[in-house]
C-alpha cells in the first residue's frame, strides 16, 4: 500500500495525521477514539513513508512561492501605513514568514512618545 492510500485510508476514518513538532522523527493521529488496531498498527509500520510523504505534501509549488515576495511587501506597506510605522523601521524589521515581524505598533508608538522611534534587539 503506498503512503498516499494509507494517508487517504485515515482521512476518511476521520484520523488527522501530522508530524510532531517536537519531534519530527515521530507522527501525531488524532483523535484517539478514531483509531483503531488495524489503522495504528497500519500507521505504525509504515511511519517513515509516511513522515516522508507529510513532508512532501507540506513543500510549496513555484506557483505558491511565485507571490511570496508580493505578499511581503503588501505585508510592509499595511505595518507602515496602518502600523504607523516609519519607512526606515518597517525596512529594517526581518519578514521570514506570514505573521513573523519585528515590531509590534503599539511598542512602537510608545517608544515614538518616548522620544525613541528605533526597534531594539528585543523585539526582533
Amino acid at each position: 500500500m503506498t503512503p498516499s492510500a494509507i494517508l487517504d485510508r485515515l482521512h476518511a476514518a476521520g484520523v488527522r495525521v501530522r508530524p510532531d513538532p517536537q519531534n519530527p522523527d515521530r507522527l501525531r493521529l488524532s483523535p484517539p477514539d478514531r483509531l483503531n488496531a488495524e489503522l495504528l498498527a497500519l500507521a505504525r509500520d509504515h511511519k517513515r513513508e509516511l513522515l516522508a510523504e507529510l513532508r512532501e505534501r507540506s513543500r510549496p509549488t513555484p506557483e505558491e512561492l511565485a507571490g511570496w515576495g508580493e505578499y511581503l511587501m503588501e505585508r510592509a506597506s499595511i505595518m507602515e501605513h496602518d502600523g504607523e510605522l516609519p519607512r526606515r523601521c518597517v525596512a529594517r524589521i526581518p519578514v521570514g514568514r506570514p505573521g513573523t515581524v519585528g515590531v509590534r505598533p503599539a511598542t512602537f508608538r510608545a517608544r515614538r512618545a518616548s522620544g525613541s522611534d528605533t526597534p531594539s534587539s528585543r523585539d526582533a
